[in-house]
C-alpha cells in the first residue's frame, strides 16, 4: 500500500496543468485554464483546471479530481499505476510497503525482460506481414486497410516450425516459452506456438504488448489461437482494442464490446476478442472504465433478454432493463 504521505508529496511536486495539458489543449482564462472536456463530447469549453487548487472540474458532465484522478480516468489506469506514472515523470521513486523478497525482485526483473521480448516478437510479425502477399490479400478480403493494420499493429506468423528463430537466434532461451511464444514438446523439442496465422497483438492498459491472438487464413484448426496465461497475460483482465479505442470512447461517450468479434469489425470505439464465457469479467472492466471517467450510469448490454439479465444482475440492477443507454453501451455483435 502506498503511504498517504507519499501521495501528498507527489501531488505537491506535480502541476496538474502540466499533467492535463499533455492530453488536453488548454487556454488561460482568468485564474484557471479552460479546454474541451476529454470525457464527453462538447463544442464549448466547460473543462476547467485550477493551478491554485490543483484540481480539475467539468461544468458540463461533472467529472472532477486531482492529477492522480485525471490520469486514472483519461488513461484507464489503476490507482497504483497512475501514481507510478506520475512519480516517474516527476523523478520520484514509489516506496514499497515492504522490501521485496528476492523472488519478487527476480520476478519483476523477469517481467521487464518479457515485455521487451514481446515487443520484439510483435515487430517481427509486422515485418513478416509485409513479406506475405497471401496475408495481405486475406486482410483486404476481410475489409482491413493498411491504415487499420498499422494502427492495431497486425502482423503475420510465417508458416514454419521455428520461424521466430530469425528474430531470436537464442531460440533455446526459456523466456520464449515463458512468454507463450514457443512450445516445448517431448524430449525438449521446440516449435513456434503461432504458425501461418494473422497476428493480433494484445496490449495492456498501459500500451505494452502482453499477448497475441492468431487467426488462420485457411481451413485449419483451431481457427483462433490466443497466448496462454503468462506472467504478463492473464485471460479475462484485458480487452482487445482498448488502447486504440480510448480517444474514440471519450468522443462517442460509449463503449461497444463485440463478443468473438471478427477481424473486419475493428473500428474506433469497439473492443473485441472477448470470449462469451468471460462476459462477467468483461463487464467489470467496462464498468471500471466508466467509474474512472467519473460516470455513474450503468454498463448495460444491447443483446437478448438473457444477456440483459446477466449484465444487469452483475451491475446491481434488480429489474431487467430493455432500453438502450447511450453511455456505457455493450453490444453483442455477429461474426
Amino acid at each position: 500500500m502506498i503511504p498517504d504521505s507519499f501521495k501528498q508529496d507527489l501531488l505537491n511536486r506535480v502541476d496538474i496543468v502540466d499533467v492535463v495539458s499533455r492530453y488536453v489543449q488548454l487556454k488561460k482564462g482568468g485564474a484557471n485554464y479552460l479546454g474541451l472536456c476529454p470525457f464527453h463530447n462538447e463544442k464549448t469549453p466547460s473543462f476547467s483546471v485550477s493551478p491554485a487548487k490543483q484540481f480539475y472540474h467539468c461544468f458540463g458532465c461533472g467529472v472532477h479530481g486531482n492529477a492522480i484522478g485525471f490520469l486514472m480516468a483519461y488513461s484507464a489506469l489503476g490507482y497504483v499505476d497512475a501514481i507510478k506514472e506520475l512519480a516517474a515523470a516527476a523523478g520520484m521513486q514509489v516506496p514499497e510497503s515492504r522490501p521485496p523478497t528476492p523472488q519478487e525482485a527476480a520476478r519483476k526483473e523477469r517481467e521487464t525482460d518479457l515485455y521487451a521480448l514481446m515487443e520484439k516478437a510483435m515487430e517481427f510479425y509486422r515485418a513478416e506481414l509485409k513479406k506475405s502477399p497471401r496475408a495481405i490479400e486475406y486482410l483486404k478480403g476481410r475489409g482491413l486497410t493498411g491504415e487499420i493494420a498499422a494502427r492495431f499493429r497486425i502482423g503475420c506468423a510465417p508458416d514454419g516450425w521455428q520461424g521466430l528463430k530469425a528474430a531470436f537466434p537464442a531460440y533455446e532461451d526459456k523466456a520464449l516459452v515463458e512468454a507463450g511464444l514457443v512450445i516445448e514438446g517431448e524430449e525438449g523439442k521446440r516449435y513456434d506456438r503461432f504458425r501461418d496465422r494473422v497476428m493480433f497483438p494484445i496490449f495492456s492498459a498501459r500500451g505494452a504488448v502482453i499477448g497475441f491472438g492468431g487467426r488462420v487464413m485457411g481451413d485449419g484448426e483451431p481457427k483462433y489461437l490466443n497466448s496462454p496465461e503468462t506472467p504478463l497475460f492473464e485471460k479475462g483482465r484485458e480487452l482487445y482494442g482498448l488502447v486504440q479505442a480510448r480517444d474514440a470512447i471519450r468522443r462517442a461517450q460509449r463503449v461497444i464490446g463485440q463478443i468473438n468479434s471478427s477481424a473486419e469489425s475493428l473500428r474506433d470505439e469497439l473492443m473485441g476478442g472477448i470470449p462469451t464465457s468471460d462476459l462477467q469479467t468483461c463487464m467489470k472492466v467496462l464498468a471500471r472504465i466508466r467509474e474512472r471517467a467519473g460516470k455513474t450510469d450503468k454498463v448495460r448490454s444491447r443483446g437478448n433478454a438473457g444477456l440483459d439479465r446477466r449484465f444487469t444482475r452483475h451491475n446491481g440492477h434488480t429489474k431487467q432493463g430493455n432500453s438502450i443507454q447511450k453511455k456505457g453501451t455493450f453490444r453483442k455483435g455477429s461474426k
